[in-house]
């Protein structure tokens, strides 16, 4: 997100070109940040909602994210998105104790 010419948000992404483990038809969302200063305007929702949509267009059918377990404002925007808590599957296990894991499947609306 860019107001006034300068970055004040952003989601990092991964797909299959940074992490094979992925698979060609899932995206996993991080690290939404919004200056402090900026935030509770909309701007994660804006670009949580623009990257939702250019997976679509991309034929992406899933998209994963997860989040401390105490950034409720994140969880909650995420669930408002249509993402739902998942179990991870022992394979995708990590050193990320606290966390939860969510998931968005996408229709090819």
């Amino acid at each position: 997100a860019v107001e006034e010419g300068r970055v004040v948000g952003f989601t990092a992404m991964e797909d299959a070109r940074l992490c094979p483990a992925l698979g060609p038809a899932r995206v996993h969302l991080s690290h939404t940040v919004v200056d402090p200063d900026c935030r509770r305007r909309g701007m994660a929702e804006g670009i949580k909602r623009f990257l939702i949509d250019a997976c679509r267009d991309r034929g992406i059918r899933r998209i994963t994210t997860n989040h401390h377990r105490d950034n409720h404002a994140i969880i909650g925007l995420s669930r408002k998105l249509g993402f739902a808590e998942y179990l991870v599957p022992p394979e995708e296990e990590n050193d990320e104790p606290g966390h939860i894991f969510m998931e968005r499947y996408l229709n090819a609306e």
